[in-house]
This record gives structure tokens, sequence and C-alpha cells, in this order.
């Protein structure tokens, strides 16, 4: 009896957590909103005002010390919120490569007429 030749295709595919994927593209959205805030923040900061030293050249009652005061908020908001959505980042990627699961399936043709063999390990 002769044959044809054995056929052998192996197919290997990686699959990862999906809601990882979701955490990264949103931990790398909020991260870039916190940022664009921070930098937004620092520049309504009026001349006469230091946000490191906490104190502005102004009289009192002045506007500077709202415009001020509204600065260091968007600051403070922005600072948070792209710690917040840098920490997702960092996670979702950990947990994107850490769950990669590689399987393997191999599949045997045995001749044209004959019933093929199909393994998955």
């Amino acid at each position: 009896m002769t044959g044809a030749p054995a056929l052998h295709e192996d197919v290997t595919t990686t699959t990862h957590a999906p809601f990882a994927k979701y955490l990264i593209i949103g931990g790398g959205a909020l991260t870039a909103v916190g940022a664009a805030l921070t930098a937004y923040g620092y520049t309504k900061i009026p001349a006469g005002c230091s946000l490191s030293s906490h104190q502005c050249a102004a009289p009192p009652g002045d506007p500077t010390f709202g415009k001020a005061s509204s600065a260091a908020k968007n600051i403070d908001i922005g600072m948070v919120a792209g710690t917040v959505g840098l920490t997702a980042l960092v996670a979702g990627v950990g947990w994107y490569v850490a769950s990669a699961h590689t399987s393997s399936e191999t599949q045997v043709v045995l001749t044209p007429t004959s019933v093929g063999l199909q393994a998955s390990f």
C-alpha cells in the first residue's frame, strides 16, 4: 500500500486576559488626561504666585488668589488622575503579560481519502 506523505500542520495561538486590554487602554487614557490637566493647571498659575512656596504677591482680596487656587486644584486633580491611570496601565500590562496562554494544535492528514487526526495540547 503506497500512500501520500503525511501532512502536518502546527497551529500555535496565544491568548491573554481580555479585560487586561481594557485596563491598559483606560489606564493610558486616564494618564494622558491627568498629564494634560496638570499641565493646564501649571499654565494657569498667576505670574505673581509660586506653587512651591504657596505664596502670591498680591494685596488681600485680589482675584489672583482665586486664580491660583483654581490652578492648584487642577494640578491636584491632574496628579491624582495621572497616578491612578499610570497604576492601572502598569497593572494592565503586568496582567496581560502574566495571563499569556499559548496553545498549539497539530493536525495530521494521512491520505487525501482518509480521516485526519486532530490533537490539542
